[in-house]
């Protein structure tokens, strides 16, 4: 059972709330609180005292600190910890990450990383230092920057596991605990290949790129492009641990016209054909783990004309739960059990081994379906494409190759006038446009 805490604010009272579905944002009225509901996606629960009323006093840190010796720390709530201990639980460990990052800001400065400074009040708000200042125009991978000052680039922490920085010459980046020194992470080996120089060069990864992996302590860390961040209203402690890691959501802002819509997903199936080509498997493609490469305020949503086809490339990233495999292993016949929450798709949980490529495939077929679908008034042919898209017998699905290939002869078959509708719908749900 996943924690979601928001502040009320007026009041700063948390507000915790106990998550049963996966979609964050499936309820505006549960989700921001700002209105009575039937739907069960959220039920809420209120500690007896729990403020942020009075000033954050951080935890002590030193060099032999336990966060430093093992990569799985900084995320996960204990399995046996009572439900009634885990607001508190989860604020503690959240304060102790924030001084760990603290702590470490020497050793970041001197590699060129100025890392952002927490908001005296709301900790996880962290903003840029003054110097040095911000590059007007980073190019790729770097992201664009769609801030003018330095307060309207704040960074919503929603993972312990990453922190926000500058670079010596402005551009900004986030820094994410990808493994232990000492026992190289699946997370680590993955990142490593997608980013060897032939590999990155294919334009279909498109998979976040890492500037450099540095090493402190026993903890290895990945330098990436900071992109626009986060996928929720408020702040989620279940991020913050980790059950979640996002600093960035393709799906911020708004889409304008159909050619918006239809790079964005053509550019995900590219990225889908490619992890699978490699052998790769993802583990957890979820709205919240793909992004778009602008630079924007965390809190601020639904912001309009930053999808600009010409400048605008969509990126997979948090790699946590990722394999790599044997190239010459079948992408239909392959059984594995790595790790995959089942329930996050709404699926049952199979009894033993399955096949690792066919749920990566759903994982981009739902996320899509919801995504894309709702401009089909526009393009008809999308509805019975994501309906073979995820047919319940994985054998009847196209691959992501095929896939791939249909979208795009849907897409050259779009006119320009049908390209440059305008739009006013942001998902498709259950057959409907909400």
């Amino acid at each position: 059972m996943d924690v979601i805490c928001k502040l009320n604010a007026t009041t700063m009272e948390a507000v915790w709330m106990w998550r049963f579905s996966i979609d964050l944002v499936t309820c505006f009225l549960c989700v921001t609180g700002t209105g009575s509901c039937s739907c069960d996606v959220f039920i809420f629960y209120h500690p007896p005292a729990l403020t942020m009323a009075s000033a954050v006093v951080y935890p002590t840190i030193s060099c032999e600190d336990p966060l430093f010796q093992k990569a799985d720390r900084w995320g996960g709530l204990p399995s046996d910890l009572p439900d009634t201990e885990a607001p508190a639980y989860i604020v503690n460990q959240f304060l102790h990450g924030a001084a760990c990052w603290l702590f470490m800001r020497p050793l970041f400065s001197a590699h060129g990383y100025i890392l952002y400074y927490s908001s005296d009040t709301l900790p996880w708000d962290t903003f840029p230092e003054p110097l040095p200042e911000a590059m007007q125009n980073p190019e790729y991978p770097y992201a664009r920057r769609c801030y003018e000052r330095d307060e309207d680039a704040l960074f919503g922490v929603d993972s312990i596991r990453v922190w926000a920085a500058r670079d010596a010459v402005g551009r900004d980046v986030v820094i994410r605990v990808v493994s232990d020194a000492d026992e190289p992470s699946n997370e680590l080996k993955v990142l490593q290949y997608l980013n060897e120089e032939g590999i990155r060069l294919d334009p279909r990864n498109r998979t976040i790129h890492v500037i450099e992996f540095l090493t402190f302590y026993n903890l290895i860390f990945a330098v990436m492009p900071r992109f626009i961040f986060s996928v929720d209203f408020t702040v989620r402690f279940d991020l913050i641990f980790g059950f979640f890691f996002s600093w960035d959501s393709a799906f911020r802002a708004d889409f304008g016209t159909v050619a918006e819509v239809m790079q964005c997903g053509e550019q995900f199936l590219e990225c889908l054909e490619f992890l699978q080509e490699h052998r790769i498997f993802h583990g957890d493609i979820l709205g919240q783990n793909v992004g778009m490469n602008i630079v924007a305020h965390s809190n601020k949503y639904n912001a309009t004309g930053r999808r600009d086809p010409s400048v605008t490339r969509y990126a997979v990233y948090d790699f946590g739960n990722s394999q790599l495999y044997p190239r010459d292993v079948s992408l239909r016949d392959f059984r594995a059990t790595p790790h995959f929450n089942f329930s996050n798709y709404d699926l049952p949980f199979p009894t033993g081994p399955f096949n690792p490529f066919a749920v990566d495939f759903l994982g981009v077929a739902l996320l899509l379906q919801r995504r894309v679908r709702h401009v089909e008034n526009f393009v008809p042919a999308l509805g019975p494409y994501f309906d073979r898209l995820i047919l319940v017998d994985e054998d009847k699905r196209p691959s992501a190759s095929e896939a791939l290939l249909e979208f795009r002869e849907i897409l050259s078959q779009l006119s320009a006038s049908q390209l440059s509708e305008k739009i006013t719908t942001l998902t498709w749900e259950k057959g409907r446009c909400p």
